[in-house]
């Protein structure tokens, strides 16, 4: 899955944290965000889990 914040007030992690509990209480496992194609404001994260 592909995501994208609009504004991340500079810190990608924030984002970060909040998908990887929303997946972890939906009870997905083994989560892995990354980031990538951060330019300051916005930045695109590639996630991935287990069922």
């Amino acid at each position: 899955m592909l995501g994208k914040a609009r504004e991340c007030n500079g810190n990608p992690g924030y984002h970060m944290g909040i998908i990887k509990a929303g997946l972890t209480r939906a009870g997905a496992m083994n989560i892995r965000v990354e980031p990538f194609d951060f330019n300051g404001h916005a930045c695109s994260y590639r996630v991935r889990w287990d069922s």
